[in-house]
């Protein structure tokens, strides 16, 4: 039952799946990861990975950076999530490429 009611929190989405998946595939323990991020909190990172939480811009190069990961997926992945408007624009004036979302 307890079960059933934390799923109704779970917002699984492109940003919760990377962090899961940076997060998982690292050598390095969560705890080592949130350390090196400079975090206090010691759930805060499973609630970015859940999608509970979404995943400030200051913390993206951080978990990069702890994960050994190279940030571009994660932060075209952030902006298509919760900034979808500015985008096309930096893609116009910048004119990187974007990833489709699922």
């Amino acid at each position: 039952m307890a079960r059933e009611k934390d799923s109704k929190f779970l917002n699984r989405n492109p940003v919760s799946i990377l962090v899961t998946e940076m997060i998982n595939g690292s050598p390095k323990s969560q705890a080592e990861i949130q350390r090196e991020m400079g975090l206090s909190n010691s759930n805060i990172l499973t609630m970015f990975k859940q999608g509970r939480s979404p995943l400030p811009t200051k913390w993206i190069i951080p978990l990069c950076k702890a994960c050994d990961k190279e940030p571009e997926e994660l932060v075209l992945a952030c902006l298509e999530l919760y900034q979808p408007d500015i985008l096309p624009c930096l893609q116009d004036v910048f004119g990187f490429g974007c990833r489709k979302a699922g």
